[in-house]
C-alpha cells in the first residue's frame, strides 16, 4: 500500500512539472528575446546572443504572437543586373549558392530567393550552368 502512494506521488510530481510553464534559462527574460527579435527577426541571432536554443526563442516569439515572415525584404529593383554584374566579376566557377552568397553579403538589405538568383545564372551563361549540372550528375 506505501509504494502504491510513493508511485502515486511520483507520478503527480511528474504531471505537474510537466504542466509548468517552461522557463527561460540564462537569464533571458521574455522582453529582452522579444526586443532582440524585433530589432533582427532572425531567431537564430537572438539564440545566439541569449544563450538559448533556436526552437526555445521560437517558442517564445510563437506564444507572443509574432512570426518572422511579417517582414519580408523586397527585391532589387535591378535585380537582373547585379545578378549579371556579379556572374561576370566571379567568372562561370560560382553556382548559384556561391552567388546568393556573395548577393546577400554585398547587398544585405535585400531579398535574394534562391530560384530567381538560379534562373538569373542559368540565363546570364547557360553553357556554365548545363557544365556543373553534368558534373555534378555524373
Amino acid at each position: 500500500r506505501r509504494s502504491a502512494t510513493l508511485v502515486m506521488h511520483g507520478a503527480l510530481l511528474l504531471a505537474a512539472a510537466c504542466t509548468a510553464a517552461p522557463t527561460l534559462d540564462h537569464g533571458s527574460s521574455r522582453a529582452n528575446i522579444l526586443d532582440l527579435f524585433a530589432h533582427s527577426r532572425d531567431t537564430a541571432r537572438v539564440a545566439a546572443l541569449t544563450g538559448l536554443t533556436r526552437r526555445r526563442v521560437q517558442q517564445v516569439v510563437a506564444a507572443a504572437g509574432l512570426s518572422g515572415r511579417e517582414r519580408l525584404l523586397p527585391l532589387h529593383p535591378r535585380f537582373n543586373d547585379i545578378v549579371n554584374f556579379e556572374v561576370t566579376r566571379h567568372g562561370a566557377n560560382y553556382g548559384y549558392k556561391m552567388l546568393l552568397g556573395v548577393l546577400k553579403a554585398h547587398h544585405a538589405d535585400w531579398r535574394w530567393p534562391r530560384e530567381a538568383v538560379q534562373a538569373a545564372l542559368r540565363a546570364v551563361d547557360p553553357a556554365a550552368s548545363d557544365a556543373r549540372r553534368s558534373w555534378c550528375y555524373r
